[in-house]
């Protein structure tokens, strides 16, 4: 018996094998790496960039908080003590004349609940003559014994003294207006060895200055309000006065001293820096009485800034800081440095206890609040080491308005950033922890969901073929696309295994009919063989012609192609009887036309015939010599002679019969190929409705914790959720974009169109773009029509879409300028036009500019966009019956402009536009 052998019977192949790193799974572990590192270094970086320095700046508003509170506790005493310095001014401006009730109620107010253990004492001062014309001296001061009664004193108005109207808290204040108070230059009491200030009210009377009203106020408690405020962080603070003499102090001990009659400091002070501050203040206790049994002429007072850091080197940064502060003040005051000057002599002339360089300071803020000169808030240095901390430490030094001190703060540089720091390190390892937790989890879903089930699939695949095995089917349980493609291929596994039998069925019957076909395959290889020699024979009709068009000669491929001789053609006038009068007189229209709207046309011109050109090639129905029509293509090139003057022409005519059938067969390939096109936007919008459900799942989870977690955890946590919920929104938005797209693509798009203000939208739209800006450099506004309403008849949410569209890829394309959104009303149509100063589009990109996927470094960077934008734009805007024009230069920015009918009248109220 014959045997039979299958004529597809599958040969030996080698196993199909690839490198590890082609593998999908080392790329897709890959991916999952990069996307690692590209999280954590951005996370991290962010983190140290800008929260550290955040924690660092809210930790140091908390150092800044206790200067303010220091301040503010300070001021509300100096408030009340003004207020009641001026109700005494008011006494005396009112009972001048009546003694006896200024000895009455005097007291009283002195005594006033809250501060009767700080006012050492008060009265008033008369300007000489002004209380009594024959007595020079009139003061009425009551000050507290050593059991804290107030005494009304005289020794005051004794003849033999100074007079208390050239004294250092008197002459001042005949400088300034009823409004305000003087303080006076902070001093040492003589008796209780406590540090006290003067504030002084002038009293006027019919607008002539007439004496002077004050309160003194004790500030030894001073110091341990200031140990109070500053307990919650490890730190101190301190006070000093308008000349930078300490008025409190951590060791009040460490700032006495005695001064000559001269102002200058008494050798009270030991110079060894090498000793303790404790040390040291025991050493001036002993100096300073024996200085004072020498001399004799001392007094008790406090070190200022630069005596003590001249002591201390240690403490020479904050004592040079509170100098340059008061000079940085005074540089930038506003008020005339002349008037100034003046007011510092007059201040010396009249009292002998003001010096010149005390004088200038007064002088300085007299002038300074008479003019409402505003004094800064806040001055804030670091030091190498602290006098007190024996480590780096951040200063910030305050002012009092009213009294012209200065309190300065002194915390821990460690303590300020160490909270930031190990707060930031504890973040980074729980972030690195997180991104490692998600990386580990993503890598064992990939391996269980697809790289296992691809292996088994490439396993079971080479065994079959291996085998011969038709029988083989997958495993398509689960309806994932692994799982169809499984079901597809046990769908064509069975119909292979039809095809199969049904071949080996016939093949018997074919191997008889076999030699029949050997001889027709015989007859058809001679007919085959016959045609190509005709074929390789075949020639091209090359006609040459003069500068007129006469037929000077022609080829033999002529005589074969159109049945002419080369003597019948020979004296005639090309193209003569090869074509026809009517195609001729359409091609006369077709150039007429063109010289009409100023094209010319790509030809040189001569006069018997609109067949005519330079390297024009055309294609014509030629009749042959026989009366039959040849499809050929004709084309025309110029002879020219060594000047490059025209002299003839070439015709060459070849037949494209063939290349016809070739491009009908070309069409049907490209149906075929937009048919595959639209399977395949199909599954793309099956799966983008596919991905749309988990996304809008995590967009209602993330709302739902924001709402339900919103006041429970910290501000970060918070943003980090808003964050999600951002970003789970721009990716549904390209979901959607894709959902779109693949309508469009399948042919068919559903809108809705409905009746809505325009003008509405835009204000709605511009609210909702204003987190777009990427740059605090850009300007964002839009422009209106004056009517009250634009009705527009379209589907509101795309009309919305588009508009968005061009907004955000303007807002790409520009860094530093202005985005503009204008909307124009015309008759019957709305003209939208979205202008930016951007980096503008080349030529090059204009051409892609709305296909899809499109992107150019030029417009809009790649990173920042998908490239469907602009499509989808376009073809939203193409469904309305509108269309889009863009006007762009490299460096000039660009404008679209979309114009749209008012009125889209659909065949029902939603309906479906064919794209296709």
């Amino acid at each position: 018996m014959e045997s039979h052998t299958l004529p597809f019977s599958p040969q030996p192949a080698q196993k199909a094998k690839s490198q590890w790193y082609q593998s999908l799974k080392f790329r897709l572990t890959l991916v999952i790496l990069s996307l690692f590192v590209l999280l954590a270094s951005s996370a991290i970086y962010t983190l140290w960039l800008y929260g550290k320095p955040l924690l660092e700046e809210e930790n140091y508003k908390l150092n800044n908080q206790i200067g303010n509170n220091i301040v503010a506790s300070l001021g509300q005493q100096i408030l009340q003590t003004e207020v009641i310095a001026a109700d005494i001014a008011k006494l005396g401006q009112i009972f001048s004349s009546d003694s006896k009730a200024l000895h009455r109620i005097i007291p009283n107010l002195l005594n006033y609940e809250g501060l009767r253990d700080v006012i050492a004492g008060g009265g008033i001062w008369p300007e000489p003559y002004t209380f009594d014309s024959t007595a020079e001296r009139k003061s009425y001061f009551w000050g507290r014994d050593e059991s804290g009664k107030l005494i009304f004193y005289d020794d005051y108005n004794d003849p033999a003294s100074p007079g208390y109207h050239h004294e250092e808290w008197y002459v001042p204040a005949k400088y300034l207006n009823g409004a305000n108070a003087y303080w006076s230059k902070s001093y040492i009491d003589p008796y209780s060895q406590q540090p006290m200030v003067t504030c002084t009210i002038p009293m006027y009377k019919n607008g002539q200055f007439m004496g002077v009203a004050t309160v003194d106020l004790m500030l030894e408690g001073l110091t341990d309000l200031l140990r109070h405020k500053t307990a919650s962080q490890r730190g101190y603070a301190f006070i000093t006065d308008r000349n930078n003499k300490f008025i409190a102090f951590p060791d009040p001990d460490m700032v006495k001293t005695r001064r000559n009659n001269n102002g200058d400091t008494s050798q009270t002070i030991s110079q060894n820096t090498s000793q303790n501050p404790s040390q040291t203040t025991a050493s001036n206790s002993t100096n300073s009485e024996s200085t004072q049994s020498i001399e004799g002429q001392t007094f008790a007072d406090a070190l200022n800034a630069e005596e003590l850091g001249n002591i201390w080197t240690s403490f020479t940064p904050i004592a040079n800081a509170l100098e340059s502060y008061d000079l940085n003040r005074r540089k930038h005051s506003a008020h005339n440095t002349t008037d100034t000057s003046a007011l510092a002599a007059a201040l010396v002339q009249e009292s002998y206890q003001i010096k010149s360089k005390e004088a200038s300071t007064i002088a300085y803020y007299l002038s300074a609040m008479a003019t409402d000169f505003p004094l800064s808030n806040e001055f804030r240095l670091s030091i190498p080491t602290d006098l007190f901390l024996k480590e780096p430490a951040t200063v910030s030094i305050y002012t009092m308005p009213e009294t012209h001190w200065k309190i300065v703060t002194v915390f821990p540089l460690q303590e300020t950033t160490y909270s930031a720091l190990e707060f930031t390190k504890n973040i980074t390892l729980f972030i690195l922890a997180s991104i490692i937790i998600f990386v580990v989890i993503a890598f064992l879903m990939l391996r269980e969901t697809l790289f296992k089930r691809l292996t088994n699939m490439s396993t079971s695949l080479e065994q079959a073929f291996q085998t011969e095995d038709l029988s083989l089917r997958l495993d398509d349980r689960r309806q994932d696309e692994i799982g169809i493609l499984a079901h597809w291929f046990n769908e064509r596994t069975m119909q292979l295994e039809d095809a199969l039998n049904s071949v080996k069925s016939s093949h018997y019957r074919l191997e008889e009919e076999n030699d029949k076909q050997k001889e027709m395959t015989r007859l058809l290889r001679d007919s085959l063989a016959t045609q190509h020699a005709i074929l390789d024979s075949a020639n091209l009709g090359i006609i040459t012609t003069n500068a007129s068009g006469l037929i000077r000669s022609s080829s033999a491929g002529t005589l074969k192609l159109l049945g002419y001789k080369q003597e019948e053609l020979a004296g005639l006038f090309f193209p003569g009887p090869l074509i026809d009068d009517h195609q001729m007189e359409a091609r006369a229209l077709e150039l007429s036309e063109l010289y009409q709207h100023n094209i010319k046309p790509d030809i040189e011109t001569f006069t018997y015939s609109p067949l005519q050109g330079k390297n024009e090639e055309k294609e014509w129905h030629c009749t042959r010599k026989d009366g039959r029509q040849l499809e050929s293509s004709i084309s025309v090139s110029c002879i020219r002679d060594d000047n490059r003057k025209m002299v003839g022409f070439l015709f060459v005519i070849s037949d494209i019969t063939q290349r016809k059938i070739a491009e009908s067969k070309i069409l049907k390939a490209q149906r075929e190929a937009e048919k595959s096109n639209t399977a395949k936007s199909r599954f793309l919008a099956s799966m983008s409705h596919e991905l749309r459900t988990p996304m809008n799942s995590i967009i209602g989870f993330t709302t739902r914790l924001e709402k339900t977690l919103e006041g429970k955890i910290n501000e970060r946590q918070m943003d980090a959720l808003h964050s999600i919920g951002r970003s789970s929104s721009h990716l549904l938005s390209l979901i959607n974009d894709l959902l779109d797209i693949s309508k469009i693509e399948a042919g068919k798009l559903r809108i809705s169109p409905t009746e809505f203000d325009l003008k509405t939208l835009i204000s709605e739209l511009f609210e909702e773009t204003h987190t777009l800006i990427g740059s605090p450099n850009i300007a964002y506004n839009y422009e209106l029509p004056s009517s009250a309403k634009i009705v527009l008849t379209a589907d509101r949410t795309q009309i919305k879409q588009i508009i968005y569209n061009l907004v955000s890829n303007a807002f790409k394309a520009t860094e530093t300028g202005s985005v503009l959104l204008k909307v124009d009303e015309l008759d019957n149509d709305i003209v939208i036009t979205v202008k930016d100063t951007g980096s503008g589009i080349t030529p090059e990109s204009m051409k892609k500019l709305f296909q899809k996927f499109s992107q150019f470094d030029t417009y809009v960077d790649e990173k920042a966009s998908t490239g469907l934008g602009l499509y989808l734009t376009a073809n939203l805007i193409k469904l309305h019956n509108g269309h889009i024009s863009v006007d762009s230069a490299p460096g000039m920015g660009t404008t679209f402009i979309v114009t749209i009918p008012k009125k889209f009248k659909p065949i029902n109220d939603a309906m479906e536009i064919d794209l296709v």
